[in-house]
């Protein structure tokens, strides 16, 4: 049966699930709403095309599935670039599908071509943002295409991804073989092997005051549990980035909170003074770091870092690191609970930590209570806050 190119990437992402798609509707995409509508996934119109790149960002934030954009050309495409920007620096899996002007006439000046140095430039301009992009020029590939850049938007470290479709070869059909993109995923994650579990076991039970770092990458890699086992059974602190703040309940009795220059001091003063940080999906970024000052949130060495990253660039790039494992965090920290149960036969640590941050807790709550119970006007942040943490249910989501 032949297809429309739309509705042939219509149908690729039924079978990879995809149920929702966010955009708005321009001349250069209708051929791709309409395989998308063929096909069943529901088009979302949104106001304008940073609003819908957002809400794709945050869909995939909120479930964990790639989140589709759909844009007419340029300035559709264009209009869109902060979003793009905002969802490869948060790591987030986000598929745009851009219309652009007809490939038959590229280089013409035809309709909202964009050609300052070459009749490809919307796609040029586009590209760099992206973690990789796709310039559909075959009908009969855009199955492979849209199957490409899902796997490659969800694996390793999670990006942005574009596939740029003049909107000519939309409308042309072609009898081709639909591929399911689940089929084509890898079946696993990258794991460290047995000798670095081991090696961190040994390290974080010979550490006198170790420290769990919590980053975003915890958040897309849902390890939660993972982290608060390890941090339960070894009765250690957790501490956590400005992007990882969400991944542990604020209420929890180890977690003791986020740290940087908008940190809280509590959990700066974990960071300074643990002799050893494990620090899983985390960037050290300036906020947390206070710009690298040596002493002022880290002291790198005395104190030891065990790093756990998807993504071997981010191994010891800010800080050096006394060991370095490469692989997913959910994964990482599974195998690293089970190591440390054996060795330890099941008996959790007792160092007193509970105890010791419910007091420093309280203490740091008594400060604030003048702020949090004050009628001055203007309303001071902290009683908001407050009065929002009071309200709003565990699994609330601000926007």
């Amino acid at each position: 049966m032949k297809l429309t190119g739309g509705q042939i990437i219509g149908e690729t992402l039924k079978k990879a699930g995809v149920k929702h798609c966010f955009g708005l509707v321009g001349h250069g995409n209708l051929g791709l709403i309409d395989g998308l509508e063929y096909a069943g996934i529901e088009f979302i119109s949104c106001h304008n095309e940073t609003i819908a790149g957002m809400a794709a960002d945050g869909y995939f934030r909120a479930t964990g599935k790639i989140g589709i954009v759909c844009l007419t050309c340029a300035p559709g495409a264009l209009n869109t670039q902060l979003s793009v920007v905002t969802a490869a620096q948060d790591h987030s899996a986000v598929l745009y599908l851009t219309g652009d002007i007809p490939y038959a006439f590229a280089g013409k000046g035809t309709y909202e071509e964009v050609d300052l140095n070459s009749p490809d430039d919307q796609f040029n301009i586009m590209k760099p943002m992206f973690k990789r992009a796709w310039k559909g020029t075959n009908v009969k590939l855009f199955s492979q295409y849209i199957t490409n850049a899902l796997t490659t938007a969800i694996t390793g470290r999670p990006g942005p991804v574009l596939v740029d479709i003049p909107f000519d070869l939309q409308t042309v059909e072609e009898d081709v073989k639909i591929l399911n993109p689940l089929k084509h995923r890898p079946s696993s994650m990258p794991i460290p092997d047995n000798k670095e579990i081991k090696k961190t076991a040994e390290l974080l039970l010979s550490a006198k005051n170790p420290t769990i770092f919590v980053g975003g990458g915890v958040i897309i890699s849902r390890a939660y549990n993972e982290v608060l086992n390890l941090a339960e059974f070894l009765d250690i602190p957790i501490i956590t980035s400005i992007m990882g703040a969400g991944a542990m309940p604020g209420d929890h009795p180890l977690v003791a909170g986020f740290i940087g220059s908008y940190g809280t001091e509590l959990a700066n003063n974990y960071a300074k003074k643990a002799d050893l940080i494990l620090a899983i999906g985390t960037r050290f970024e300036e906020e947390e770091t206070a710009i690298w000052l040596d002493g002022e949130i880290f002291s790198v060495p005395p104190t030891k870092i065990i790093q756990i990253d998807i993504n071997p660039i981010e191994i010891g790039k800010n800080y050096p690191v006394e060991l370095g494992l490469i692989g997913d965090a959910k994964l990482s920290l599974i195998s690293i609970n089970k190591e440390i149960r054996k060795i330890l036969k099941e008996k959790p640590v007792k160092r007193g930590t509970k105890e010791e941050l419910k007091s420093k807790k309280e203490e740091w709550l008594n400060k604030l209570k003048p702020f949090i119970n004050s009628d001055k006007k203007p309303i001071n942040p902290r009683r908001l806050l407050y009065a929002l943490n009071r309200y709003l249910p565990e699994n609330g989501i601000i926007v």
